[in-house]
């Protein structure tokens, strides 16, 4: 089978408009709308309780250790670089810093860590007397 060229697949792949990041805020409000009216029509089998609750404490003990390795990396890179996370998103969303490799490196492990953030929090407030 013959494949196409490299502009013919180029077509294929295109960056969301308004780029990564904003695709991924649509895409999480989006998801948080579908889960919020899903959550409120489940019915769980008494039986099946237990296995929730205990798979629910294993996804927060990964979350968990995800988000300590993020802010380790996150750490690394302020100190390498001399700024904290938030100038970097600043100077990075403003186009002052360029195509570096580490750059991107760090908007990823930044928008993680957000990301990882995001998902802890229904579990803390649960917890929350």
């Amino acid at each position: 089978m013959k494949r196409g060229t490299t502009e013919e697949t180029r077509g294929l792949v295109r960056r969301p408009e308004g780029g990564i990041t904003e695709a991924r805020k649509r895409m999480e409000n989006t998801e948080g709308d579908l889960s919020e009216a899903k959550m409120q029509a489940i019915t769980i089998q008494q039986e099946a309780i237990p296995i929730m609750k205990s798979s629910l404490r294993m996804k927060g003990r990964v979350l968990e250790f995800n988000l300590g390795r993020y802010k380790e990396r996150l750490t690394a890179l302020e100190r390498r670089y001399g700024m904290t996370s938030e100038d970097f998103a600043a100077k990075f969303n403003a186009g002052e810093l360029g195509d570096d490799a580490d750059w991107f490196e760090w908007q990823y492990v930044l928008d993680a860590c957000h990301e990882t953030l995001r998902q802890l929090q229904p579990a803390e407030r649960k917890q929350q007397p």
